[in-house]
């Protein structure tokens, strides 16, 4: 990712695509089992990611449910880190600005629209009363705000995988749910920095 480097205001880039990502190599124990492909237009690509963030987080945070109080802080963590990823994500989608216009021949094309930056985004619904405890602020640059999801997956998987590593074997499914949904949307997100660079 390419970042200015003078002092002169410079225009936000443009998450456009993706850029091809190999995944899934446990830790390179092994060659990459899957990739994230090259071309895939940022609004897809932000919207799987929420998807897989989704994923994790759900099963994250049934993990965190069951698991004696003494023994949570990890659990935590991996719920915590993966929320606030998810929100920026889907702060980057509801900011989206939709300004490119196909044609008016151009019947069924479809023209993606600009991730720049983020809209306001609440989260954080853990108490009682299920109302917000944080939010994620509106107009912060794309670039930044992968660079930080990418801080944040890079958290949670490295906190769920201790946790797993803990884990019986009988009791490793949801675990492992929740390692290979972050490590997907890590991917993605890394594509999408990589894809950046062309723009």
């Amino acid at each position: 990712m390419k970042f200015a480097t003078n002092s002169t205001p410079s225009r936000p880039g443009t998450i456009l695509q993706t850029a091809q990502s190999p995944f899934c190599s446990c830790h390179n124990a092994h060659e990459s089992l899957f990739q994230v492909n090259s071309g895939i237009i940022a609004e897809d690509a932000l919207i799987h990611i929420s998807r897989h963030l989704q994923t994790a987080f759900e099963t994250a945070t049934r993990i965190y449910n069951v698991t004696p109080m003494l023994d949570t802080g990890l659990h935590w963590s991996t719920v915590w880190a993966v929320d606030a990823a998810r929100t920026l994500i889907e702060a980057l989608l509801s900011g989206a600005d939709d300004v490119v216009m196909p044609p008016k021949e151009a019947v069924g094309l479809f023209v993606p629209g600009t991730i720049r930056k983020t809209a306001e985004k609440p989260f954080g619904h853990f108490g009682a009363c299920d109302l917000p405890m944080f939010s994620a602020r509106g107009g912060v640059l794309a670039e930044d705000v992968l660079v930080h999801v990418s801080l944040y997956l890079q958290a949670a998987y490295a906190t769920a995988n201790q946790v797993c590593g803990l884990t019986p074997q009988s009791e490793k499914g949801l675990h492992w749910a929740t390692l290979h949904a972050i490590e997907a949307a890590l991917a993605l997100t890394e594509a999408l920095m990589d894809g950046s660079d062309a723009v």
